[in-house]
């Protein structure tokens, strides 16, 4: 659907040039959530209005449906952009337009006739629950109800994809997870495209299929938001979602008196392994003894996700066989300390 080759961003100023994007490669798949997270000043802003070239890539491919974009002008250009909506932080809504105006608006620039204007914004409104806020102003709406219109807005021309620029991030959690959940069933009923760039681990966690990482404007790690939660291949992966197994706080390690062997490891649960008895399996058929450093569960679009930091101690061979059975279940491990 999305696929980006190369792509580089450089802008120049008196003092020279400031490279906001470089060697950014990067597939999204159609009918797919993708998350694109960061933090402040990585260059995911830039990296989404690169697709629908509000900013012109200095270098690189941007493929949108197998059609190369970055040297289209006029109406081609116009063309794409009404394929590709598009949601901001701050709604971006004309405060003199009531909220059926605002969903009508891109409608009336491409030429539809009032009354299919009339009928399309009708529906959009019904599909974001706003129908009794047709004749309502902006400033009469709470952010979430903003953003609800303006999503509207996004969907007027149908388009293939729908592009959101921090689109939670002027929201409460309440709200939040409202406009996420909207989010959601709206790629479920029209089968939409969603690309979102966030700096929240929440929202990613909540909604995405896939995430990618981006930091000091590369790309640094793209997976499944399971994967690049529970066995993260980058440093910056491991600060932006939180615990990553390799410091204990409360804790020093040090090897106990009199115990033959002891190693540290941290084993991540995902979906139905969080459910096993696999400390109690391993104390009774190994004869190890298992003592909890650490504990932490969570939940990745309603499916949980857990981590333990675990002391195993006794002698080698049960150790290993014991850390055999874990591999064998199919947990990902991580051996901290031995």
């Amino acid at each position: 659907m999305i696929k980006i080759t190369n792509l580089k961003k450089v802008y120049k100023n008196d003092s020279g040039q400031i490279t906001a994007l470089d060697q950014i490669d990067l597939e999204v798949k159609k009918g797919e959530i993708f998350g694109i997270i960061g933090l402040s000043g990585a260059g995911k802003s830039t990296l989404i209005r690169c697709m629908n070239l509000l900013e012109k890539p200095t270098t690189g491919s941007i493929l949108i449906d197998g059609q190369e974009i970055v040297e289209l002008q006029g109406m081609q250009l116009r063309k794409l952009r009404s394929s590709l909506g598009m949601i901001f932080q701050h709604f971006n809504l004309l405060m003199q337009r009531t909220v059926e105006g605002n969903v009508a608006f891109p409608l009336e620039i491409a030429g539809v006739s009032k009354k299919d204007i009339k009928t399309r914004a009708i529906e959009l409104l019904e599909l974001v629950g706003l129908s009794d806020k047709k004749k309502a102003y902006p400033a009469q709406l709470s952010g979430g109800q903003k953003q609800r219109v303006a999503i509207a807005r996004a969907l007027a021309n149908n388009p293939k994809v729908l592009l959101c620029d921090e689109a939670t991030s002027a929201l409460d959690p309440l709200t939040t997870k409202s406009i996420l959940a909207l989010l959601k069933d709206i790629n479920i009923k029209l089968g939409l495209t969603i690309v979102l760039i966030t700096h929240e681990m929440g929202v990613i966690k909540e909604i995405c299929d896939h995430v990618a990482v981006i930091d000091n404007n590369h790309i640094v790690e793209v997976g499944t938001v399971i994967e690049v939660i529970s066995t993260p291949a980058s440093e910056t992966s491991r600060r932006l979602f939180g615990y990553s197994g390799k410091e204990i706080p409360l804790l020093d390690f040090q090897q106990e008196p009199g115990v033959e062997y002891s190693i540290r490891i941290k084993v991540t649960f995902t979906g139905k392994s969080a459910l096993k008895p696999v400390i109690s399996n391993i104390v009774r058929q190994y004869g190890v003894d298992a003592n909890i450093l650490f504990g932490n569960i969570d939940y990745v679009q309603g499916a949980p996700l857990g981590e333990l930091v675990l002391e195993l101690s006794g002698d080698e061979t049960s150790v290993r066989n014991a850390l055999g059975y874990i591999k064998k279940i199919n947990l990902a491990y991580e051996v901290l300390s031995a």
